[in-house]
């Protein structure tokens, strides 16, 4: 073209033009608009007659046309092409961006015509590279400041992007030491084997290996423990190229779990050595209470005087409370460390409930207070439990109520609550473990112990079932007592599948509830004694024929109480002071029944009973032997 009106006339030009998915403007070397391809036109949303001749400062405001007339000007003079990306206003009306280039048109004689200028939409371009430009300044924000390790690696293992803390964990500088390298320029060979295995199977499979622990070896110091994840590195068609994963160190973690479990395992050691403490304990100091006890016992059938009577009841009375608090410590350490089970036996709640009210009326009568009992009618006449720990729980209470009281009286309650019907046979099976072919129904009661006494304050209501505890100090000055009774009944009816509950209120009383569900005996199944109830003041102490009783025991002391004692019942008693000599007593004599000390020297209890069954086997001969022993964990 000669000149550039030609631009306009050529209709070849025009056609060419036209047909360009992109916009085109000509401008004469003045500025005036001289020709624009449709593209344009329609971007501009005008006419050719509305463009033409038209200069920069006539469509733009002045900063922008004097910006477009700056750089037409440089392009003429320097004839290099103008590239660039800039913000414009769409044809939509938006504010966008488009890539624009610009050159010079010359003629055919090389003469400058004017300004050619090409720009198309690149919003979308430049929006995901912006997008780009985030994310991976978000990444490289979190790889320098996370502060667990991150990684990145290729097909072949080898790292090509790591976090600043992995690079430090590594003991690199920088993150670019680390790039390049495998596991095997850091672990141990055996551990960065485990690793490139670990990444094998990610990639064959694409599965994730999630929250692994492992241990990390190193060639140059102590190894370390980290909980790691590690997925597939995928391209943006979904090809897996490699792994990526993180870890976080978790040593710390390790070594205070290991250091728990010792301190776990010196508690156990402690618990055990405590255990053993109060077995030893018991046996040295039942053995001397025993023998008070009994002697006690003893000198209280001699006769006295008035004055007498009263030491002796002295000693017998503070000897049998020495005694209940040797048990409290020794049940409660027992449940402390979970080695009280319970029984399964048959029983009559009603007979239970009875007995230990009547070993209190002494005491009640004595503050002139009331015991009253309400059992419902409904309540079955025998139930399977553990009549003991049922009996245990219940003196604890009425004792306390009986102790806390001092005018109206403690009530004893017991209802039914529900009755349920079960298949379940399990719970027939008899004391002997015979099965009953009867169904058992389950029964669940409410039990009660409610008092007038002094009652307990709400601050401290909570805290009377912990061990040790009582409502304040001058409770234990005025009342005496360890704290453990409450704290014991509670484990207990927790053991037995209930919950001991607490309602009070000063200066009016006090009620302590709890639910047990338990097993209906089936009337097919044969009773334990019904004597079991009855305390030792009855028929413990009816006479019976006179018996030739052996009683093996090595403290000199015990021997005369048990002596004492059975003679005092009529019985006739020979001594023996260790096993050896019970063996050789029982081979020389014929005795209705021995009473066996399980600890004693040269030869045990233990050892001697199974001497004398061994030697009565294939006779006639059966001697029934009774075990005796202080131990309380036995």
């Amino acid at each position: 073209m000669s000149s550039v009106s030609e631009f306009q006339t050529s209709s070849t030009y025009r056609a060419l033009a036209n047909a360009l998915p992109l916009n085109l403007l000509i401008k004469a070397a003045d500025g005036r608009r001289v020709f624009a391809n449709d593209s344009y036109l329609k971007w501009r949303s005008v006419t050719w007659q509305e463009l033409a001749g038209k200069h920069d400062e006539d469509l733009f405001p002045p900063e922008i046309a004097r910006k477009y007339r700056e750089d037409d000007q440089k392009v003429m003079q320097t004839g290099e092409s103008l590239h660039s990306v800039e913000s414009a206003k769409l044809s939509d009306g938006s504010i966008g961006w488009i890539e624009r280039v610009k050159t010079a048109v010359h003629d055919h004689h090389g003469n400058l015509l004017g300004v050619q200028v090409l720009f198309w939409d690149v919003t979308a371009k430049v929006e995901k590279e912006k997008a780009t430009q985030f994310e991976q300044s978000l990444l490289k924000t979190l790889l320098a400041n996370i502060p667990d390790s991150i990684y990145f690696k290729d097909i072949d293992s080898r790292f090509i992007r790591v976090s600043r803390a992995m690079a430090m964990k590594f003991g690199r500088a920088s993150v670019d030491e680390v790039h390049g390298r495998t596991d095997a320029d850091i672990f141990t060979p055996e551990h960065a084997e485990g690793a490139r295995l670990d990444e094998l199977r990610v990639i064959e499979t694409g599965e994730a290996l999630v929250d692994r622990v492992e241990r990390e070896t190193w060639p140059d110091r102590e190894d370390t423990w980290c909980m790691t994840t590690k997925m597939p590195l995928r391209s943006d068609t979904g090809e897996i190229i490699g792994t990526f994963g993180i870890s976080r160190d978790i040593t710390d973690l390790k070594r205070s779990e290991a250091a728990l479990h010792e301190a776990v395992r010196m508690a156990d050691a402690a618990n055990r050595s405590k255990s053993e403490f109060l077995a030893n304990m018991s046996h040295e100091i039942r053995t001397p209470m025993n023998a008070l006890i009994g002697m006690a016992d003893l000198l209280s059938q001699t006769k006295l005087d008035a004055d007498q009577q009263d030491y002796v009841q002295i000693i017998q009375e503070s000897s049998n409370g020495l005694l209940r608090l040797i048990n409290d410590i020794l049940d409660f350490s027992k449940i402390e460390a979970r080695r009280l089970e319970l029984e399964s036996v048959p029983f009559s709640l009603s007979k239970t409930i009875e007995s230990t009210l009547r070993s209190f009326s002494f005491k009640a009568s004595e503050k002139g207070l009331e015991l009253q009992c309400d059992i419902s009618p409904e309540l079955p006449d025998r139930l399977i439990g553990d009549p003991g720990r049922v009996r245990q729980v219940l003196t604890n209470l009425i004792g306390n109520a009986i102790k806390f009281t001092d005018h109206g009286g403690v009530r004893v309650r017991v209802e039914v609550l529900r009755r349920e019907e079960t298949d379940d046979r399990d719970l027939a099976a008899t004391s002997n473990g015979r099965e009953s072919p009867e169904r058992n129904d389950m029964v669940e009661l409410g039990l009660s112990v409610c008092d007038s006494g002094i009652g307990i304050p709400p601050a401290q209501q909570d805290a009377v079932l912990n061990p040790f505890t009582q409502a304040d100090a001058s409770t234990t000055r005025r009342f005496g007592g360890t704290g453990l009774g409450l704290s014991i009944s509670r484990q207990l009816v927790e053991l037995m599948g209930g919950e001991l509950r607490l309602k009070s209120e000063v200066g009016v009383g006090t009620t302590f509830s709890f639910q047990l569900k338990m097993p209906v005996c089936p009337e097919s199944m044969p009773s334990e004694d019904d004597d079991e109830e009855e305390d030792l003041g009855g028929p413990a102490r009816q006479r019976l024929a006179p018996l030739h009783v052996l009683v093996a025991e090595d403290g000199v002391t015990n021997q005369h109480v048990i002596a004492g004692l059975l003679r005092s019942l009529g019985h006739k008693c020979s001594i023996a002071s260790d096993g050896r000599e019970t063996l050789t007593k029982w081979r020389s004599d014929s005795y209705d029944v021995v009473l066996m000390d399980m600890h004693m020297p040269v030869m045990d209890g233990l050892e001697a009973t199974r001497a004398i069954r061994q030697e009565e086997w294939g006779t006639e001969r059966h001697t029934p032997i009774v075990a005796l022993t202080a131990a309380a964990m036995s």
